[in-house]
Parts: C-alpha cells; sequence; structure tokens
C-alpha cells in the first residue's frame, strides 16, 4: 500500500496561534510544526536571547513573530494576545518548570515561583485568549499537563500539583489538555487521545498515533517512559499530533462533528475522528475525518439508542462511535472491559453516580459496572477500548457493537 498523503489539519492555514514556553523544548516543536501548517505564530518566551535565536532558526518556516514575555504578569500576557493585529484561532499554553526539591523542604517562594509559571500563567493565557475568541466565536485553548499530575514523585511535589490542576482547569473551562513530554493526558475533551495513551502503559507493544507533521519520524510512538524521565528532544516533535487534534476545533465543515462547549444540533454537529475506509490502521502522517451525516444509524439491540461507527481501529481495538437516544431510553446493567469516556452532546444521561448533561465528560475505568438512561433523549459520542458487556436482560453475555 502506498504511502497516505500528508494532510493538513483543516482551519489551521493562514491563522494565529500563541505558544507560550516556545523557546525551546515542546513549546519550540509546537511551534515549528506550527508554521509547517501554514501557521502564523507569536512565540512567547521569558528567555529572550534563546528566544531570538529560536526565532531566526524557524523564520525559514513561516512567521514567527518573538515575544519575550513573563507569562505570570497579567499585563505582559494581555500584551502578547494583541502582539499581532490578527485573530488569535490558537493559545498553547506551553510554559513550564520543574523544582526538584521534596515538598517538606520547598520554601514558600519556590512553590510560589513552580505553581505561578505552570498553573497562573495556564489561567491567564487562557483568560486572555478567551477574550479574544468570543468575540470572533471560534477558537482552541490548548494547556499542557504532565503524568506527574497524577502519579506522585517525591522530588516534584510543587510541579505534580501545579500539573493536576492545569488539567483539572482546562475541564472547568471545557477546553482541551494534551499530554506533556512524559506521555499522560489530562482528560477533558482530548478526542480518543487518552484511550492510545493508556494503551501505551498497558499493552506489550506500541500503539501508532496518528500524527499531521510532516518532520514527525515514521513509525509507532514508542510506549511512554516511567514517569520522572527528564524531556527529550524527540519528545516534543511525538506529541504534535496531540495539538493538531485539539485544534481540530476550528474545524468549519458543517458535515464534520466537532466536540465544543457549544450545545449543536445532530444535522450541524458530528464529531471529528482519525479514519480512512481505505486504510487498516493510522499511518503516522495522515489525519482523516469522518462524514458523519453520510453514515447510517444502526440499532444497538436496545430500544430506543442508535449508533454509527465513526472509527474501528483493529490495531487498537478503539472503537469510536456516536448514539442516538430516544427520551425515556434504558442501559441495562452493563460492565466497562476497558475504558470508556463519554461526552454528553444533548440531553441527559443519568445513572448511579448522578446526571451527566450537555457537554460534560465521564470516564469509565476498567470494571465500572452500571445502568444509566436518559429521560429527555440525549446525543453523545463515546471512545471504547473494548466494548461493554452487558450482565442483565436479553442482551446479557454480549458487547455493545
Amino acid at each position: 500500500m502506498s504511502s497516505p498523503p500528508e494532510l493538513r489539519p483543516p482551519g489551521l492555514t493562514g491563522t494565529t496561534a500563541v505558544v507560550t514556553g516556545a523557546a525551546r523544548g515542546t513549546g519550540r516543536a509546537i511551534t515549528a510544526a506550527l508554521l509547517t501548517q501554514g501557521v502564523q505564530v507569536v512565540a512567547a518566551d521569558l528567555n529572550g536571547d534563546t528566544l531570538a535565536a529560536t526565532a531566526a532558526e524557524l523564520a525559514p518556516r513561516g512567521n514567527v513573530h518573538p515575544v519575550t514575555a513573563d507569562v505570570r504578569d497579567p499585563a505582559t500576557v494581555a500584551a502578547t494576545a494583541t502582539a499581532t493585529n490578527l485573530h488569535v484561532s490558537l493559545w498553547v499554553n506551553d510554559a513550564g518548570m520543574v523544582s526538584r526539591t521534596p515538598a517538606e523542604e520547598l520554601t514558600v517562594e519556590q512553590w510560589d515561583r513552580v505553581v505561578a509559571v505552570n498553573l497562573r500563567s495556564a489561567f491567564l493565557g487562557g483568560k486572555a485568549a478567551f477574550g479574544l475568541m468570543r468575540e470572533a466565536g471560534h477558537g482552541a485553548i490548548v494547556s499542557l499537563s504532565s503524568v506527574m499530575g497524577t502519579k506522585a514523585m517525591e522530588r516534584r511535589a510543587a510541579y505534580g500539583a501545579s500539573k493536576s490542576d492545569v488539567a483539572q482547569l482546562s475541564r472547568a473551562r471545557g477546553v482541551l489538555t494534551p499530554t506533556d513530554a512524559t506521555g499522560a493526558l489530562g482528560v477533558s475533551r482530548s478526542m480518543a487521545d487518552p484511550v492510545l495513551s493508556t494503551l501505551q502503559e498497558t499493552r506489550p507493544e506500541p500503539v501508532r498515533l496518528g500524527m499531521v507533521t510532516g518532520h514527525d519520524p515514521p513509525g509507532p510512538l514508542p510506549r511512554r517512559e516511567p514517569a520522572g524521565n527528564e524531556r527529550r528532544g524527540d519528545d516534543p516533535d511525538r506529541m504534535v499530533g496531540q495539538l493538531f487534534r485539539s485544534a481540530r476545533l476550528l474545524e468549519t465543515n458543517p458535515k464534520t462533528i466537532r466536540l465544543s462547549p457549544i450545545p449543536l444540533q445532530e444535522g450541524s454537529m458530528p464529531a471529528i475522528t482519525p479514519y480512512a475506509e481505505d486504510l487498516n490502521a493510522l499511518p503516522p502522517l495522515a489525519s482523516r475525518y469522518v462524514q458523519v451525516d453520510e453514515l447510517p444509524w444502526k440499532p444497538t439491540g436496545f430500544p430506543g439508542i442508535d449508533m454509527k461507527i465513526l472509527l474501528r481501529e483493529p490495531e487498537t481495538g478503539l472503537l469510536t462511535a456516536l448514539f442516538r437516544w430516544q427520551p425515556g431510553a434504558v442501559l441495562p446493567l452493563h460492565e466497562h472491559v476497558e475504558i470508556e469516556q463519554t461526552y454528553v452532546l444533548e440531553g441527559s444521561i443519568v445513572d448511579a453516580e448522578g446526571e451527566t448533561t450537555t457537554g460534560n465528560f465521564s470516564w469509565r475505568p476498567k470494571g465500572n459496572k452500571h445502568r444509566a438512561h436518559s429521560p429527555n433523549g440525549a446525543l453523545l459520542i463515546a471512545f471504547f477500548l473494548k466494548p461493554n458487556v452487558f450482565l442483565e436482560g436479553a442482551q446479557a453475555g454480549t458487547t455493545l457493537e
């Protein structure tokens, strides 16, 4: 089979992005990749000399505007947002720092500095970006979290706490939180990537991620390194694909679903997911989209619940599906064999853990059992590593296929 063509994420070319922490590491790689995709980048960093060298090095790729900025300062961040007269469609909060001091030895000043650079900056950046994007009616805010936001390490107390809160801030905003270079993913509005990231931890063989960067090395993404490894030069390139999935909020094709904090009707709403009918897997240099309204609804075996299969990835077992629940529809007791992530796009779903309303995210870990019903109807998108097994009724012992 011939190699698939490199496809650019729709909506990116010709737009403007702000990337903080852009002088080196992940921020530099993201800046380089965005420039390659035709995006004008405002590259912000506190280290003016390193930033100037990076900007000069990346200038042949496209329009890069270096801005020396302290991301802890509201006025500086606000000025960065208006560094060009163009609308900012994408804001990437990458600036960060690590303290390697045990919690009991941290000074208050050290704690405050780490929290300010990692968390305060994400708050200020998002606040500045939202003001610009609300007026235009579209945009995406991406904040980098870390595996150390979920896994404790003795000498990473301040860093881990701040990165955990970055993910929580993003959940509260209803925006996107991709991985940092160590490989763990925040869980708010990040499409199928958390499932694939978890696969890297649980499966012995590597898992392919669909990348869209021309410079990304071919082949599968390696298993995640143990928490605590420092950022390596090749790590940023490998996670840029996560960023581009996030940037698909810029998609304007009405036939393509986009996940958005704004409730959308089905006809203009369906979701984006990597897919190609003529490919059996997700090559690293390709990006595909499902034309959802061209797919038929099919019955699930449960009255009032229909589904559309958006993606079935045989290599990983990943299943992505859109579900339509009629008012009063009931899903009997079932168990999550591996992982499910669900975004309720319309209406509501009620289960033993309470009601999930429009736009909310739910995570079902392995072994979780529950019943669910929809009092007023619902439209939702779900990502499964393995389909659910039903434990009662006529479908007992079967999976949701």
